[in-house]
């Protein structure tokens, strides 16, 4: 291994997986990180100061001792879901619902305003809303309107104002639900697969295993693309002689 310089502005594309009791899980990835800092321990420093004629204040001897652990920040753009609830000090989990039928689910209907009903995702042709008392129909777009995506239902003027039973189908999803502030702590092995762009050479960096949370709010409704920001220490497991490792390649 010999001296050359040369400048550093690394490209990579990380790869993450929760640890459990140092079990390394399945990886996510690849995800594009426009951030991915590094910093080292802190230290303490620890001074023995000349109380002597000649040398009054300076050191005799100084010490650094360990402070804070070595940490890493990760800022990722990639968002989807499981990467949400990394963003949202969440979790993420299957979220299936089997398509069915609602009768006569009684609510009360409030004019220019909003109720909502027990299922989302109606099939707005089924709805049939039908006043308690006295059994005469509302007609939907014009005694009542239905938010079918949301599950909600109003009323439009004060007659449809009263309480009322709604018949309804829903209909079937898949997809994936966030479990939103239920993992402040996140126990990940990283993995960046990248090359130096000065130098076209490749390059790994490993980083056994990190305790990181999510660290900073994430505005689901800004006009560009969402970041999610993960931050935290790292740790040496046993067998490791370091917290991580940077590999340049020849």
């Amino acid at each position: 291994m010999s001296y050359q310089d040369t400048g550093l502005i690394f490209a990579g594309a990380i790869y993450i997986a929760p640890v459990e009791q140092g079990v390394i899980g399945a990886f996510n990835g690849p995800i594009n990180v426009p951030s991915f800092e590094l910093t080292p321990p802190s230290v303490e420093a620890r001074n023995r100061i000349s109380k002597q004629p000649g040398n009054y204040g300076q050191a005799l001897d100084t010490v650094n001792i360990p402070g804070d652990p070595a940490s890493l920040s990760i800022s990722f753009d990639s968002m989807p879901a499981v990467l949400l609830a990394e963003a949202l000090g969440g979790t993420s989990a299957a979220h299936s619902v089997t398509a069915g039928s609602v009768a006569a689910e009684t609510v009360t209907l409030i004019e220019g305003q909003w109720v909502k009903l027990s299922k989302e995702n109606i099939d707005g042709q089924s709805v049939q809303v039908t006043e308690t008392a006295g059994s005469s129909s509302l007609a939907v777009g014009t005694d009542v309107e239905v938010d079918t995506d949301g599950g909600l239902i109003k009323a439009l003027n004060a007659g449809a104002a009263t309480e009322v039973e709604v018949d309804y189908d829903y209909n079937g999803e898949t997809g994936t639900q966030v479990l939103g502030a239920t993992e402040i702590q996140k126990p990940r092995h990283i993995l960046l697969v990248g090359k130096n762009l000065a130098t076209g050479k490749r390059a790994r960096v490993i980083v056994h295993e990190a305790v990181l949370s999510a660290s900073e709010a994430t505005d689901l409704m800004l006009d560009d693309y969402i970041n999610g920001q993960l931050s935290g220490a790292m740790r040496t497991p046993p067998g490791k002689d370091a917290p991580y490792k940077v590999i340049m390649l020849d």
